[in-house]
């Protein structure tokens, strides 16, 4: 089962995708967002059925042999999207976590290091989901974790869910983003980062 959901006017990228389905997912969903921004239809949030989502991968399947094919796909490859979408207004939430429980924070991001936006959002989801019991974080409390630590938001935080959504690292349901399994692993095995890793 494939679903896509695109927001214009968050310009997030939500793909839930089985593991085989992934690639093609992704490469389709980044065809979707290119001739989406061909297209102004402000304010409004655009969503593919699931039916139509698994019958174009399985037109992007179905059409591997064409001789058109292999530039498709390099022309659907997922880019990291910089800038464009207009910076959104985030709350500051100080009164999400007691003083001790940003203390925490802290010490959670000084062991983890991250050093990319998308590690950030990553940790900061992790110790969040430790402290507050639930899985999903909206961008006004995912900005108050960057402005607590004295870090600067990123100027396009739903580009980075989307962009993390892309990689496989989590998923965005309901407004709120959810690390998944691969996201899961960066921060838990992966962070920090050994000189050999970097």
């Amino acid at each position: 089962m494939v679903k896509i959901n695109i927001s214009i006017k968050d310009g997030t990228l939500e793909l839930d995708a089985d593991p085989e389905t992934l690639e093609a997912a992704s490469n389709h969903a980044a065809t979707l967002l290119e001739k989406l921004r061909e297209i102004t239809l402000p304010n409004e949030t655009l969503r593919t059925t699931e039916a139509q989502a698994g019958q174009n991968v399985a037109d992007d399947h179905s059409d591997s042999t064409s001789a058109e094919q292999p530039a498709k796909h390099e022309v659907e490859k997922p880019k990291r999207k910089r800038g464009g979408a207009k910076p959104r207004n985030w709350q500051f939430l100080p009164e999400l976590l007691t003083n001790d429980q940003w203390q925490k924070v802290a010490e959670f991001v000084a062991e983890k290091k991250p050093k990319t936006q998308n590690e950030k959002v990553a940790v900061f989801c992790s110790v969040l989901r430790s402290l507050l019991g639930r899985d999903g974080f909206d961008g006004n409390e995912i900005h108050t974790a960057f402005k607590s630590l004295g870090d600067k938001t990123p100027s396009s935080l739903s580009g980075v869910f989307g962009n993390m959504a892309s990689e496989g690292l989590g998923h965005t349901i309901d407004g709120k983003f959810h690390l998944d399994f691969k996201g899961n692993q960066l921060v838990d095995h992966d962070l920090p980062k050994t000189e050999s890793d970097k």
